[in-house]
């Protein structure tokens, strides 16, 4: 799938990925799972802000819905990440941390609260980025196995503020979910037109 995205900085100045870039997003997602289940489709905004050099602070909502046999589901998230990264020879190896919590609408309704890590690097392959990834999430009230993910990305900065990028993420689940499902994601991601400084980097 493809998707668009913008940023702040000139192409001439910006780095190709988005570590230590000031935007704003709003994006759409299908996931897939193996088996018998309904696709989940979600929709979701965020903001990432360059807080020191290497440091990023990132803020979500999503929401969510599907259908498990005749009953809908609909679901509302918030989570706050952090991310550092350093740069060797054009790379930017990251690592992050964050947390959230879900409210989970369907015949009752529910809530928990989630963590997760992840690790992965910025790739430059000429003006694109390439950017591999593996992370793991879990419930924070009630330790239930958790899950790993492992994605690739590819993206691309098409004009000063606008960009776009493809993902494709597989998941290894042991909670809520069939064992393994597959999901692959397109964003739109929109920004001030207003232009910041050079990124931090």
């Amino acid at each position: 799938m493809a998707s668009l995205s913008s940023a702040q900085t000139s192409k001439a100045t910006a780095s190709t990925g988005l570590l230590g870039q000031r935007y704003a997003e709003a994006g759409f997602s299908v996931t897939d799972p193996r088996g018998n289940a309904k696709n989940i489709q979600s929709v979701d905004f965020g903001v990432n802000l360059p807080i020191v050099p290497s440091l990023d602070l990132s803020f979500d909502y999503a929401y969510g819905w599907t259908k498990v046999a005749s009953t809908h589901v609909h679901a509302n998230s918030l989570g706050v990440a952090a991310t550092g990264y350093t740069t060797l020879a054009g790379v930017k190896a990251f690592a992050g941390a964050g947390v959230g919590r879900t409210w989970v609408h369907s015949l009752g309704r529910s809530n928990y609260n989630t963590w997760a890590l992840a690790v992965g690097a910025e790739i430059p392959v000429g003006d694109f980025t390439v950017t591999p990834s593996i992370s793991y999430s879990d419930l924070l009230n009630n330790q239930s196995g958790g899950e790993y993910s492992y994605g690739v990305e590819g993206s691309m900065w098409l004009t000063k503020t606008l960009g776009g990028f493809i993902e494709a993420t597989a998941d290894l689940t042991t909670f809520a979910l069939p064992p393994a499902w597959f999901a692959t994601r397109a964003f739109l991601r929109a920004q001030p037109a207003t232009r910041a400084a050079a990124p931090v980097s």
